[in-house]
């Protein structure tokens, strides 16, 4: 009970039982609290419906109500009241009933002490108290759950789901269904990458956390009969454990990567006719930083015709910078002549000599240009070298 002279109304038309509560309750102190008193349900139901009551001690028999019927119709009007049902009946069954039907706890008349009585008022007010946190903490789970893009779902260590969030209804096209473990890459049409290959049972991610095994960004295809090309999801899961580790569970979170997924494989696309039309140059196309190393990120195949080293040796420096095949004497004249071109932001043309590893001389010819940002930083140089040997 709180120290701020809580206000209790006892429902109870019996005048002998309202003096015994009424001196039980003065036990736990002169101005511990603050009594009202009604007669009849109905009388009761006003005075709860307005505010100020703290808690409801309530007789099951009065006048106008009997039985539980009195407890269903005082916990729809008391909003959150905590209420300490008051019964003639010493009956276990009964009191059950009674708290699932909404009562934070019942006495036995005939039965009850002041301190039993105090200690059952202070216990329904905590209760209700730890109820209400529970309650809006539950609200706060269900609005994030709801406002999430992502999907979510949690099964139990049986595989039966409890929570499947909008998102997860939008992305799969379905919402849960009562069926086994087994039955989910059927049903939900769940495949391989392949999108043929039906996802084996106990490799799905969420079977796999229910089994207490943690999994990241798995490729699920999900075969949506309403979609001729299905979808692409990223599947996370996680076993869910109670406080003392044993498995109760679990939880997979996942997202719809069609759209990602399709510009990847078109970039691959692209990248691979890419390739294929630079393999197919006479001259080596290439990428590098504008660093003091002039360091390679991309180089075609044909450098290997020209200096005799494949271009694998070269990129990121791993082996050796392409300015080591330069010859020393046309160095400086490369490096010069690629600067200015970068600071009047131009184009830039040169002849010089390769270093060939069978220790011969290749003449080539190189034509590159700098490629700069939006805030004018030099970004990198792209450009190609060609053969001019013969000439």
């Amino acid at each position: 009970m709180s120290a701020a002279s809580p206000q209790i109304l006892l429902v109870e038309d019996h005048e002998g039982d309202a003096r015994l509560l009424q001196e039980l309750l003065a036990e736990a102190g002169a101005g511990r609290f603050t009594l009202l008193r009604a007669e009849r349900l109905e009388t009761a139901l006003t005075h709860a419906s307005r505010p100020g009551i703290d808690l409801i001690l309530l007789d099951l028999s009065l006048p106008d109500s009997q039985g539980t019927e009195t407890l269903a119709r005082m916990h729809e009007a008391a909003k959150g009241i905590p209420i300490v049902v008051l019964t003639g009946l010493d009956d276990e069954e009964l009191g059950l009933r009674l708290i699932q039907s909404g009562a934070q706890d019942y006495l036995v008349k005939g039965q009850v002490t002041g301190p039993l009585l105090t200690r059952a008022l202070r216990y329904a007010v905590e209760r209700k108290r730890l109820e209400e946190e529970l309650r809006e903490k539950s609200r706060l789970l269900q609005s994030v759950l709801h406002s999430m893009a992502d999907g979510v779902v949690v099964a139990d260590e049986t595989g039966s789901f409890q929570v499947w969030n909008p998102a997860a209804e939008r992305i799969v096209g379905a919402g849960p269904a009562d069926i086994g473990i087994d039955q989910w890459s059927e049903h939900y049409r769940l495949f391989l990458p392949d999108g043929v290959t039906p996802f084996p049972t106990e490799d799905l991610p969420l079977a796999r956390a229910i089994h207490g095994e943690s999994v990241t960004n798995v490729p699920v295809f999900l075969g949506r009969p309403d979609q001729t090309e299905g979808t692409w999801l990223s599947v996370n899961a996680r076993p869910l454990r109670d406080e003392t580790g044993r498995l109760k569970g679990g939880v997979a979170v996942f997202r719809d990567v069609t759209i990602a997924k399709r510009t990847e494989e078109a970039l691959q696309e692209s990248e691979a006719r890419l390739r294929s039309l630079v393999s197919n140059l006479p001259g080596a196309v290439y990428r590098c930083a504008c660093d003091p190393d002039w360091t390679m990120e991309f180089l075609s195949d044909a450098i290997e015709r020209l200096c005799g080293y494949p271009a694998s040796d070269f990129l990121g420096n791993r082996v050796r910078s392409y300015t080591s095949v330069i010859d020393p004497q046309d160095r400086e004249l490369v490096e010069r002549e690629v600067l200015d071109a970068v600071a009047q932001r131009r184009p830039y043309t040169i002849e010089y000599r390769l270093l060939h590893k069978d220790g011969g001389i290749r003449w080539v010819y190189e034509k590159g240009q700098g490629v700069f940002g939006t805030d004018g930083r030099i970004l990198y140089l792209d450009g190609v070298i060609f053969n001019i040997t013969e000439r």
